[in-house]
Protein backbone atom coordinates (compact mmCIF):
# COMPACT_ATOMS: atom_id res chain seq x y z
CA UNK A 1 0.00 0.00 0.00
CA UNK A 2 1.29 3.43 -0.93
CA UNK A 3 2.18 5.46 2.15
CA UNK A 4 0.65 8.92 1.88
CA UNK A 5 1.59 11.13 4.79
CA UNK A 6 -1.69 12.29 6.22
CA UNK A 7 -0.98 15.02 8.72
CA UNK A 8 -4.54 16.18 8.94
CA UNK A 9 -5.42 12.87 10.62
CA UNK A 10 -2.92 13.63 13.38
CA UNK A 11 -3.52 17.34 13.85
CA UNK A 12 -6.25 19.29 12.12
CA UNK A 13 -4.78 22.60 13.25
CA UNK A 14 -2.45 23.30 10.35
CA UNK A 15 -1.65 25.88 7.73
CA UNK A 16 -3.15 24.08 4.77
CA UNK A 17 -5.84 25.94 2.81
CA UNK A 18 -9.42 25.09 3.70
CA UNK A 19 -11.40 22.39 1.92
CA UNK A 20 -14.52 22.72 -0.22
CA UNK A 21 -15.86 19.20 0.21
CA UNK A 22 -15.29 16.15 -1.96
CA UNK A 23 -16.59 16.76 -5.49
CA UNK A 24 -19.30 14.39 -6.71
CA UNK A 25 -20.94 15.01 -10.10
CA UNK A 26 -24.67 15.60 -9.85
CA UNK A 27 -26.82 14.07 -12.58
CA UNK A 28 -30.58 14.06 -12.85
CA UNK A 29 -31.92 10.68 -11.78
CA UNK A 30 -28.61 9.54 -10.30
CA UNK A 31 -28.36 7.59 -7.05
CA UNK A 32 -25.50 7.05 -4.63
CA UNK A 33 -24.60 5.63 -1.27
CA UNK A 34 -21.82 6.04 1.29
CA UNK A 35 -20.43 2.94 2.94
CA UNK A 36 -17.36 2.03 4.94
CA UNK A 37 -15.45 -0.04 2.35
CA UNK A 38 -15.23 -0.44 -1.40
CA UNK A 39 -15.84 -4.17 -1.26
CA UNK A 40 -19.11 -3.68 0.62
CA UNK A 41 -20.12 -1.02 -1.94
CA UNK A 42 -19.52 -3.50 -4.80
CA UNK A 43 -21.47 -6.13 -2.86
CA UNK A 44 -24.34 -3.63 -2.58
CA UNK A 45 -24.09 -2.81 -6.31
CA UNK A 46 -24.35 -6.50 -7.19
CA UNK A 47 -27.53 -6.76 -5.12
CA UNK A 48 -28.95 -3.77 -7.01
CA UNK A 49 -28.40 -5.24 -10.49
CA UNK A 50 -31.49 -6.15 -12.53
CA UNK A 51 -32.57 -9.68 -11.65
CA UNK A 52 -32.03 -10.90 -15.21
CA UNK A 53 -28.27 -10.20 -15.12
CA UNK A 54 -26.04 -12.99 -16.42
CA UNK A 55 -23.80 -13.24 -13.31
CA UNK A 56 -20.72 -12.71 -15.47
CA UNK A 57 -18.05 -10.04 -14.99
CA UNK A 58 -15.03 -8.84 -16.95
CA UNK A 59 -12.03 -7.91 -14.81
CA UNK A 60 -8.33 -7.18 -15.38
CA UNK A 61 -6.06 -9.83 -13.86
CA UNK A 62 -4.08 -7.14 -12.03
CA UNK A 63 -6.71 -6.11 -9.54
CA UNK A 64 -7.29 -5.53 -5.84
CA UNK A 65 -8.72 -8.37 -3.81
CA UNK A 66 -11.43 -6.04 -2.56
CA UNK A 67 -12.80 -5.72 -6.10
CA UNK A 68 -12.77 -9.37 -7.05
CA UNK A 69 -14.00 -10.81 -3.73
CA UNK A 70 -17.61 -9.55 -3.89
CA UNK A 71 -18.08 -11.04 -7.36
CA UNK A 72 -16.65 -14.37 -6.22
CA UNK A 73 -18.90 -14.38 -3.17
CA UNK A 74 -21.91 -13.68 -5.37
CA UNK A 75 -21.10 -16.63 -7.64
CA UNK A 76 -20.14 -14.61 -10.70
CA UNK A 77 -18.21 -16.24 -13.52
CA UNK A 78 -15.06 -14.17 -14.04
CA UNK A 79 -13.54 -13.39 -17.42
CA UNK A 80 -10.11 -11.74 -17.29
CA UNK A 81 -9.10 -9.29 -19.99
CA UNK A 82 -5.48 -8.44 -20.71
CA UNK A 83 -3.72 -5.12 -20.26
CA UNK A 84 -1.37 -3.14 -22.48
CA UNK A 85 2.08 -2.20 -21.18
CA UNK A 86 0.67 1.10 -19.89
CA UNK A 87 -2.06 -0.87 -18.04
CA UNK A 88 -4.84 0.25 -20.34
CA UNK A 89 -7.25 -2.53 -21.35
CA UNK A 90 -6.61 -4.61 -24.46
CA UNK A 91 -9.75 -3.47 -26.25
CA UNK A 92 -9.90 -6.46 -28.58
CA UNK A 93 -10.02 -8.73 -25.52
CA UNK A 94 -13.02 -6.89 -24.10
CA UNK A 95 -14.73 -7.00 -27.50
CA UNK A 96 -14.14 -10.75 -27.84
CA UNK A 97 -15.20 -11.60 -24.29
CA UNK A 98 -18.38 -9.52 -24.35
CA UNK A 99 -19.34 -10.96 -27.73
CA UNK A 100 -19.44 -14.40 -26.12
CA UNK A 101 -21.74 -13.42 -23.24
CA UNK A 102 -25.50 -13.61 -23.51
CA UNK A 103 -27.44 -11.34 -21.19
CA UNK A 104 -26.50 -8.45 -18.92
CA UNK A 105 -22.85 -8.59 -17.77
CA UNK A 106 -20.61 -6.32 -15.69
CA UNK A 107 -17.33 -4.80 -16.89
CA UNK A 108 -14.93 -3.24 -14.37
CA UNK A 109 -12.40 -0.62 -15.45
CA UNK A 110 -9.49 0.19 -13.11
CA UNK A 111 -7.85 3.61 -13.52
CA UNK A 112 -4.44 2.60 -12.20
CA UNK A 113 -2.45 5.14 -10.18
CA UNK A 114 -4.59 8.05 -11.39
CA UNK A 115 -4.06 7.50 -15.14
CA UNK A 116 -7.26 7.03 -17.12
CA UNK A 117 -8.03 3.66 -18.72
CA UNK A 118 -10.76 5.20 -20.86
CA UNK A 119 -10.56 5.98 -24.57
CA UNK A 120 -13.04 6.79 -27.32
CA UNK A 121 -12.35 3.42 -28.93
CA UNK A 122 -12.99 1.55 -25.68
CA UNK A 123 -16.23 3.45 -25.05
CA UNK A 124 -17.41 2.62 -28.58
CA UNK A 125 -16.75 -1.10 -28.04
CA UNK A 126 -18.46 -1.15 -24.65
CA UNK A 127 -21.45 0.62 -26.18
CA UNK A 128 -22.05 -2.34 -28.50
CA UNK A 129 -22.90 -4.69 -25.66
CA UNK A 130 -25.37 -5.20 -22.82
CA UNK A 131 -22.91 -4.62 -20.00
CA UNK A 132 -22.90 -2.56 -16.82
CA UNK A 133 -19.67 -0.55 -16.63
CA UNK A 134 -18.16 0.15 -13.21
CA UNK A 135 -15.33 2.70 -13.18
CA UNK A 136 -13.10 2.07 -10.15
CA UNK A 137 -11.82 5.55 -9.29
CA UNK A 138 -9.98 4.64 -6.08
CA UNK A 139 -6.73 5.90 -7.65
CA UNK A 140 -8.30 8.55 -9.89
CA UNK A 141 -10.98 10.60 -8.10
CA UNK A 142 -9.48 13.90 -9.31
CA UNK A 143 -8.38 12.95 -12.83
CA UNK A 144 -10.32 14.47 -15.72
CA UNK A 145 -10.71 13.58 -19.38
CA UNK A 146 -9.19 15.67 -22.21
CA UNK A 147 -12.29 17.90 -22.22
CA UNK A 148 -11.89 18.70 -18.52
CA UNK A 149 -14.71 16.50 -17.21
CA UNK A 150 -14.10 14.32 -14.19
CA UNK A 151 -14.00 10.63 -15.13
CA UNK A 152 -17.06 10.04 -12.96
CA UNK A 153 -19.09 12.47 -15.08
CA UNK A 154 -18.90 10.05 -18.00
CA UNK A 155 -19.24 6.87 -15.95
CA UNK A 156 -22.41 4.77 -15.61
CA UNK A 157 -21.34 3.63 -12.18
CA UNK A 158 -18.37 4.98 -10.28
CA UNK A 159 -16.67 3.83 -7.11
CA UNK A 160 -14.47 5.90 -4.80
CA UNK A 161 -12.35 4.53 -1.97
CA UNK A 162 -11.50 7.56 0.12
CA UNK A 163 -8.72 6.23 2.35
CA UNK A 164 -6.55 5.73 -0.72
CA UNK A 165 -6.05 9.51 -0.71
CA UNK A 166 -7.41 10.94 2.50
CA UNK A 167 -6.46 10.61 6.16
CA UNK A 168 -9.62 8.67 6.92
CA UNK A 169 -10.32 5.28 8.46
CA UNK A 170 -12.94 4.40 5.87
CA UNK A 171 -15.28 5.72 3.24
CA UNK A 172 -16.50 4.38 -0.10
CA UNK A 173 -18.91 6.21 -2.38
CA UNK A 174 -20.86 4.34 -5.04
CA UNK A 175 -22.70 6.41 -7.64
CA UNK A 176 -25.03 5.25 -10.42
CA UNK A 177 -26.42 7.17 -13.40
CA UNK A 178 -28.40 4.15 -14.61
CA UNK A 179 -32.10 4.38 -13.89
CA UNK A 180 -32.32 0.57 -13.74
CA UNK A 181 -29.65 0.38 -11.00
CA UNK A 182 -30.66 2.39 -7.94
CA UNK A 183 -27.88 2.15 -5.34
CA UNK A 184 -29.37 4.55 -2.80
CA UNK A 185 -29.88 3.23 0.72
CA UNK A 186 -30.52 4.57 4.21
CA UNK A 187 -27.06 4.24 5.70
CA UNK A 188 -28.15 5.83 9.01
CA UNK A 189 -29.45 2.44 10.04
CA UNK A 190 -26.12 0.73 9.43
CA UNK A 191 -23.41 0.32 12.08
CA UNK A 192 -19.88 1.72 11.69
CA UNK A 193 -16.73 -0.38 11.55
CA UNK A 194 -15.88 -1.84 14.97
CA UNK A 195 -14.04 0.60 17.23
CA UNK A 196 -10.94 -1.61 17.47
CA UNK A 197 -10.78 -1.78 13.67
CA UNK A 198 -10.93 1.99 13.38
CA UNK A 199 -8.22 2.28 16.02
CA UNK A 200 -6.01 -0.13 14.06
CA UNK A 201 -6.23 2.04 10.96
CA UNK A 202 -5.45 5.15 13.00
CA UNK A 203 -2.29 3.40 14.25
CA UNK A 204 -1.48 2.73 10.59
CA UNK A 205 -1.85 6.44 9.82
CA UNK A 206 0.17 7.45 12.87
CA UNK A 207 3.02 5.12 11.89
CA UNK A 208 2.99 6.61 8.39
CA UNK A 209 3.23 10.10 9.85
CA UNK A 210 6.13 9.06 12.11
CA UNK A 211 7.82 7.37 9.17
CA UNK A 212 7.49 10.50 7.08
CA UNK A 213 9.19 12.62 9.75
CA UNK A 214 11.95 10.18 10.72
CA UNK A 215 15.47 10.47 9.34
CA UNK A 216 16.92 7.33 10.96
CA UNK A 217 16.76 4.12 8.86
CA UNK A 218 16.49 1.87 11.93
CA UNK A 219 13.52 3.78 13.32
CA UNK A 220 11.98 3.85 9.87
CA UNK A 221 12.08 0.07 9.75
CA UNK A 222 10.34 -0.06 13.12
CA UNK A 223 7.64 2.33 11.94
CA UNK A 224 7.18 0.23 8.81
CA UNK A 225 6.57 -2.86 10.93
CA UNK A 226 4.00 -1.01 13.02
CA UNK A 227 2.38 0.39 9.89
CA UNK A 228 2.11 -3.02 8.23
CA UNK A 229 0.91 -4.82 11.37
CA UNK A 230 -1.78 -2.21 12.02
CA UNK A 231 -2.99 -2.41 8.42
CA UNK A 232 -3.17 -6.20 8.52
CA UNK A 233 -5.22 -6.00 11.72
CA UNK A 234 -7.61 -3.61 9.98
CA UNK A 235 -7.65 -5.68 6.80
CA UNK A 236 -8.43 -8.94 8.59
CA UNK A 237 -11.75 -7.44 9.71
CA UNK A 238 -12.84 -5.75 6.48
CA UNK A 239 -11.83 -8.83 4.47
CA UNK A 240 -13.84 -11.19 6.69
CA UNK A 241 -17.20 -9.74 5.74
CA UNK A 242 -18.73 -7.53 3.07
CA UNK A 243 -21.99 -6.68 4.79
CA UNK A 244 -22.55 -2.94 4.25
CA UNK A 245 -21.42 -0.65 7.08
CA UNK A 246 -21.78 3.11 7.03
CA UNK A 247 -18.90 5.55 6.70
CA UNK A 248 -17.72 6.66 10.13
CA UNK A 249 -18.60 10.15 11.33
CA UNK A 250 -14.92 11.04 11.84
CA UNK A 251 -14.08 10.07 8.27
CA UNK A 252 -16.92 12.15 6.84
CA UNK A 253 -15.86 15.15 8.94
CA UNK A 254 -12.28 15.00 7.61
CA UNK A 255 -13.51 14.38 4.06
CA UNK A 256 -15.56 17.56 4.23
CA UNK A 257 -12.59 19.67 5.46
CA UNK A 258 -9.79 18.38 3.25
CA UNK A 259 -8.17 20.92 0.85
CA UNK A 260 -8.70 19.20 -2.52
CA UNK A 261 -7.56 22.09 -4.72
CA UNK A 262 -4.28 22.14 -2.80
CA UNK A 263 -3.99 18.35 -3.12
CA UNK A 264 -4.40 18.34 -6.90
CA UNK A 265 -2.03 21.28 -7.40
CA UNK A 266 0.69 19.77 -5.23
CA UNK A 267 0.48 16.29 -6.75
CA UNK A 268 0.64 17.64 -10.28
CA UNK A 269 3.54 19.93 -9.39
CA UNK A 270 5.50 17.13 -7.70
CA UNK A 271 4.82 14.79 -10.61
CA UNK A 272 6.02 17.32 -13.18
CA UNK A 273 9.25 17.79 -11.20
CA UNK A 274 9.79 14.04 -11.27
CA UNK A 275 9.14 13.79 -15.00
CA UNK A 276 11.37 16.75 -15.79
CA UNK A 277 14.35 15.73 -13.66
CA UNK A 278 14.50 11.92 -13.60
CA UNK A 279 17.56 10.89 -15.63
CA UNK A 280 18.50 7.43 -14.35
CA UNK A 281 18.16 4.79 -17.06
CA UNK A 282 17.37 2.25 -14.33
CA UNK A 283 13.85 3.67 -14.08
CA UNK A 284 11.44 3.55 -17.00
CA UNK A 285 8.27 5.51 -16.34
CA UNK A 286 5.15 3.52 -17.17
CA UNK A 287 3.70 6.58 -18.94
CA UNK A 288 6.29 8.42 -21.01
CA UNK A 289 4.39 11.70 -20.67
CA UNK A 290 2.25 13.16 -17.91
CA UNK A 291 -1.07 14.43 -19.30
CA UNK A 292 -2.28 17.71 -17.81
CA UNK A 293 -5.58 16.11 -16.82
CA UNK A 294 -4.00 13.42 -14.59
CA UNK A 295 -3.74 13.77 -10.81
CA UNK A 296 -1.44 10.87 -9.92
CA UNK A 297 -1.91 8.65 -6.89
CA UNK A 298 1.78 7.94 -7.43
CA UNK A 299 4.05 7.69 -10.46
CA UNK A 300 4.56 4.07 -11.60
CA UNK A 301 7.89 3.03 -13.07
CA UNK A 302 9.73 -0.14 -14.01
CA UNK A 303 13.15 -1.36 -12.96
CA UNK A 304 14.87 -4.61 -13.99
CA UNK A 305 13.20 -7.38 -11.98
CA UNK A 306 16.50 -8.89 -10.83
CA UNK A 307 17.58 -5.49 -9.42
CA UNK A 308 14.36 -4.33 -7.79
CA UNK A 309 15.03 -5.56 -4.25
CA UNK A 310 18.48 -4.02 -4.26
CA UNK A 311 17.18 -0.72 -5.67
CA UNK A 312 14.46 -0.53 -3.02
CA UNK A 313 16.93 -1.32 -0.23
CA UNK A 314 19.55 1.19 -1.36
CA UNK A 315 17.03 3.98 -1.66
CA UNK A 316 15.46 3.16 1.71
CA UNK A 317 18.87 3.59 3.34
CA UNK A 318 18.97 7.06 1.75
CA UNK A 319 15.56 8.00 3.11
CA UNK A 320 13.54 7.28 -0.04
CA UNK A 321 10.67 4.80 0.27
CA UNK A 322 9.36 3.36 -2.99
CA UNK A 323 6.52 0.88 -2.88
CA UNK A 324 5.16 -2.06 -4.85
CA UNK A 325 1.54 -3.10 -5.18
CA UNK A 326 1.59 -6.87 -5.48
CA UNK A 327 0.25 -8.31 -2.23
CA UNK A 328 -3.53 -8.78 -2.56
CA UNK A 329 -3.35 -7.59 -6.19
CA UNK A 330 -2.09 -10.56 -8.20
CA UNK A 331 -4.99 -12.53 -9.66
CA UNK A 332 -3.35 -13.82 -12.80
CA UNK A 333 -5.07 -17.19 -13.44
CA UNK A 334 -2.60 -20.00 -12.78
CA UNK A 335 -4.14 -22.22 -15.46
CA UNK A 336 -3.82 -19.44 -18.04
CA UNK A 337 -0.78 -17.48 -16.82
CA UNK A 338 1.02 -17.60 -20.18
CA UNK A 339 -1.71 -15.42 -21.64
CA UNK A 340 -0.88 -12.59 -19.23
CA UNK A 341 2.83 -11.85 -19.76
CA UNK A 342 2.40 -8.05 -19.52
CA UNK A 343 0.69 -8.28 -16.15
CA UNK A 344 3.29 -10.68 -14.77
CA UNK A 345 6.11 -8.50 -16.04
CA UNK A 346 4.60 -5.42 -14.43
CA UNK A 347 4.16 -7.20 -11.10
CA UNK A 348 7.80 -8.27 -11.15
CA UNK A 349 9.29 -4.96 -12.29
CA UNK A 350 7.19 -2.09 -11.02
CA UNK A 351 7.99 0.46 -8.35
CA UNK A 352 5.69 3.27 -7.23
CA UNK A 353 7.28 6.68 -6.72
CA UNK A 354 5.51 8.93 -4.17
CA UNK A 355 4.33 12.39 -5.18
CA UNK A 356 2.11 13.12 -2.17
CA UNK A 357 0.93 16.65 -1.53
CA UNK A 358 2.75 16.56 1.79
CA UNK A 359 6.16 16.21 0.11
CA UNK A 360 7.80 19.59 -0.36
CA UNK A 361 9.37 20.76 -3.62
CA UNK A 362 12.85 20.52 -2.09
CA UNK A 363 12.15 16.99 -0.86
CA UNK A 364 10.91 15.90 -4.28
CA UNK A 365 14.04 17.26 -5.94
CA UNK A 366 16.20 15.58 -3.30
CA UNK A 367 14.40 12.28 -3.93
CA UNK A 368 14.89 12.55 -7.69
CA UNK A 369 18.60 13.27 -7.24
CA UNK A 370 18.89 10.06 -5.23
CA UNK A 371 16.95 8.12 -7.87
CA UNK A 372 19.43 9.46 -10.41
CA UNK A 373 22.33 7.87 -8.51
CA UNK A 374 20.92 4.37 -9.11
Amino acid sequence: MMITMLRIAINEENNMPGGKGFYLPETAGSSRCRLATGRSAIHHMINCLPQNNARKVLLPAYIAEGVIQPFLNAGFEIFFYRLEKNLRPVISDIDRLLAGISGLSVTVLIHYFGFSSRSAELSAILGKYNTVILDDLAHAPFTVDPTGKYLAEEAELSLYSLNKYLPVVDGAILSSKRTDINVALNDNRLPELPVLTQQAYRRHLRAGYDLFNSKEPQKCRQYLKVLEAAYEEYYSVINAGITPLRQSADSFRIEEKFPYDWLTQRRRSNSYLLYENLQSSTFTLLHSALPDEVVPWCVPARVPAHRRDDVLSRLFDQGVLLSVLEDKWNFIPEVDCNNFPVEQEFINEHVLIPVSEFISTDAILDMVSKLNTI
